[in-house]
């Protein structure tokens, strides 16, 4: 059990946050206040000294809503501008669109992974390094992508290290070690247990779907690596769903 006196000061501190909230709110969401506090806690990017720097410096000026609206829009602009420069050094990061594909696909195998009662953490990690086994990824750049700790990426990249489907690299040069599943996708897709039977045909719907839309944003930095997943995906359910039938089908199967 915890020892609740740690917790005094973060709990007071937690009941005089709910009260400024609901003094300089007009109208008070429990929730919305709920969500903002849990990301601000969780969020990697609170963590950066720059962000209060930010807030701090635009509190300080004296402007009208009109000029703080038209900074807004030159700090959106800055934004869009640095976060394409630093994509080309950065080409593990996907832009745009094709990040929120990366985000669903990874979601999916943590759902996917769910079902056979592999925690999420490892799921992530291994929806990472799934999409990305043609070059692998870091400890730090699952972290970029992820948001989890140190700490858990290492704890469960031990877990699958000593599997065949993962290769473990010495980037020349470093320290750092570069991480990638080897093999074909159906192979490694069966030894991580991410599919079932139930949900071939609802995965392959999205799949679909998800491909199509795909297609509308070919420009995108990333479309290529994330498509061709898609593709992989898409043949293992097919094939998938060939072995499923042959088996239900047999006589073996008929006479249980």
């Amino acid at each position: 059990m915890p020892d609740r006196q740690k917790f005094n000061n973060i709990l007071n501190l937690v009941e005089k946050i709910v009260k400024n909230y609901l003094a300089n709110s007009k109208v008070g969401h429990i929730k919305l206040l709920k969500q903002k506090i849990k990301d601000l806690l969780t969020d990697p990017i609170w963590n950066d000294n720059l962000i209060f720097q930010l807030k701090q410096k635009i509190d300080r000026l004296d402007i009208s809503d009109e000029e703080l609206n038209s900074l807004w829009d030159d700090i959106e602009n800055t934004l869009d501008k640095s976060y394409d420069s630093n994509l080309k050094s950065n080409s593990y990061i996907f832009e745009g669109k094709i990040r929120e594909y990366e985000k669903r696909l990874i979601d999916f195998f943590v759902r996917a992974g769910k079902l056979k009662g592999q925690n999420s953490v490892l799921a992530t990690i291994v929806g990472c390094l799934l999409i990305h086994k043609q070059h692998g990824l870091t400890q730090a750049q699952i972290k970029e992508l992820t948001g989890l700790s140190k700490g858990a990426i290492s704890t469960n990249l031990k877990i699958i290290i000593d599997t065949p489907i993962l290769k473990k690299q010495l980037i020349k040069g470093t320290r750092e070690y570069s991480y990638s599943f080897g093999g074909d996708f159906s192979a490694i897709a069966s030894g991580t247990g991410v599919y079932k039977y139930g949900i071939n045909d609802l995965a392959k719907q999205f799949f679909q779907t998800k491909s199509l839309e795909l297609d509308k944003i070919k420009d995108k930095n990333g479309y290529n690596l994330i498509s061709q997943r898609i593709e992989d995906i898409l043949f293992f359910l097919k094939i998938h769903h060939r072995v499923i039938e042959f088996i239900t089908e047999s006589e073996f199967v008929k006479e249980l």
